[in-house]
């Protein structure tokens, strides 16, 4: 890949992240803030939320990069 085509690339890469976790912290807001359901209930959906949430990121990280993501 050309250096140039590199730089534009990181950046649609990093407003694609910022995109996607803004959506994903908007989403876990509406179940934090759902006060009809259970509190109980409202914390097992948001454990799910981010569990799903973080398999999409561990995705978006090989895709983007070609590899699976480290952890510190």
């Amino acid at each position: 890949m050309k250096e140039s085509d590199w730089k534009t690339f990181k950046v649609i890469k990093e407003k694609a992240i910022e995109r996607f976790c803004s959506q994903a912290l908007e989403e876990f807001e509406e179940v934090i803030s759902n006060t009809e359901e259970h509190v109980h209930n409202r914390y097992l959906l948001l454990y799910k939320l981010v569990q799903n949430r973080d398999k999409e990121m561990a995705l978006i990280s090989i895709i983007t990069v070609g590899r699976r993501p480290r952890c510190n």
